[in-house]
């Protein structure tokens, strides 16, 4: 009986190396069915030991985040998996739980995956806990009593949740990705249609057609960039702009995550001894630099949430508390997450090529802030819609 590797795979350029098209790319990858090509400007590398570093408490910290903000949310995110669809939108719950349990089975199965399960806090202004769909997957879900409540929060939950440390979680999937066999091509496209000038890349390493089908399928992550592609130029793209406080705080074992208010204020470790303290989202805002206003409101409401941020500092007064944190701060960042009116669009396209052949498209962009608690589900889906494509 022959093997996938004996028949002729398709041929797959994913374009795009956030989280969903390097996830996109490993998925269909493993499959044995195809051979994907990345094309992308950018790719998340680890930083270099040369570079610029903060050292706080003995701890040195060299900045992974060296992709422009605008071209890549991924290594900004903070990461945790805590669902953000609603009760009504089911697809999207699925996609999210198909996540939950793969980021579950990784914890046991690959220590080498930069992704861990710890407790997670959600804490509410108002109750309304019992209308949250994911509280009937999660593991050991209980709502906290009210002297667990920190001061002005009417209900909140606990659970096992996951915490992602993107940026090297990044490196990890692309890491995957290669060693299943997969290429990448980095290059600047201006629209779909250029990316058959990289049919070249599948015969280098001395293929030749015999090795593929003839069809070439072209699946478009490009987030924010769908909204620059002249054949595509998706008016409802918009970046959302959250902006984050990096600390070094490595007694932090849990996240917790306040929902009411102007923001959502989270606080997020990353498993490394930092953590991320978030956050905002400011819809069609494009301004790249940290506001200290907002900086300061993080770090104020965050150590409300989380007194462990800071040790022994229990009896200072809350300015002084705060000015200890400031102390802790490794980085201020300010991402775009990839923000689309109507939601993610996940649907088939074509268009005709240079010679006039016909080439199927699956768009898969738009993720605004649930792109890594998602991403494995939305792989997926693009997995089954090439399976089914009648294109």
């Amino acid at each position: 009986m022959s093997s996938y590797s004996d028949k002729p795979k398709q041929r797959v350029i994913v374009l795009g190396a956030g989280v969903i098209g390097l996830t996109t790319a490993l998925v269909l990858q493993r499959s044995g069915k195809y051979q994907v090509l990345i094309v992308s400007e950018f790719k998340v590398n680890p930083p270099s030991p040369s570079s610029n570093s903060t050292t706080i408490d003995g701890f040195e910290f060299h900045d992974p985040t060296t992709v422009p903000a605008l071209e890549m949310a991924s290594p900004y995110s903070g990461s945790h998996w805590r669902s953000l669809a609603t009760n009504e939108d089911t697809d999207l719950q699925k996609k999210e739980l198909f996540t939950y349990q793969t980021f579950m089975n990784l914890t046991g199965s690959d220590p080498s995956a930069p992704v861990k399960k710890i407790d997670g806090l959600d804490l509410y202004f108002r109750k309304n806990t019992n209308s949250n769909w994911h509280y009937k997957h999660v593991q050991q879900f209980r709502l906290l009593s009210p002297d667990e409540l920190p001061k002005g929060i009417k209900e909140g939950a606990s659970y096992k949740t996951l915490v992602i440390n993107s940026p090297k979680y990044m490196v990890w999937l692309y890491d995957q990705y290669i060693n299943a066999g997969g290429f990448f091509k980095q290059a600047r496209v201006s629209r779909l249609r250029d990316l058959e000038d990289f049919e070249s890349q599948f015969y280098n390493d001395g293929r030749n057609s015999s090795s593929y089908t003839s069809d070439l399928h072209i699946i478009n992550c490009s987030a924010l960039g769908s909204g620059k592609l002249t054949d595509v130029n998706d008016r409802l793209m918009h970046p959302v702009r959250g902006q984050v406080v990096l600390v070094y705080a490595p007694q932090v074992s849990r996240t917790v995550t306040r929902i009411g208010g102007k923001f959502m204020r989270y606080v997020i470790p990353r498993g490394d001894g930092t953590v991320i303290l978030g956050g905002t989202h400011l819809a069609y805002d494009y301004n790249e630099k940290p506001d200290d206003e907002t900086t300061a409101e993080i770090l104020r409401e965050t150590l409300e949430l989380t007194p462990e941020l800071v040790e022994h500092t229990s009896t200072m007064d809350p300015e002084a508390r705060v000015a200890e944190l400031q102390k802790k701060v490794l980085a201020v960042k300010v991402g775009f997450r990839p923000g689309r009116i109507g939601g993610v669009r996940l649907e088939h396209d074509k268009f005709y090529g240079k010679s006039g052949n016909l080439i199927k498209v699956i768009h898969n962009y738009g993720h605004n802030g649930f792109g890594i608690q998602s991403s494995w589900g939305y792989a997926n889906a693009v997995y089954s819609m090439l399976q089914k494509s009648k294109l």
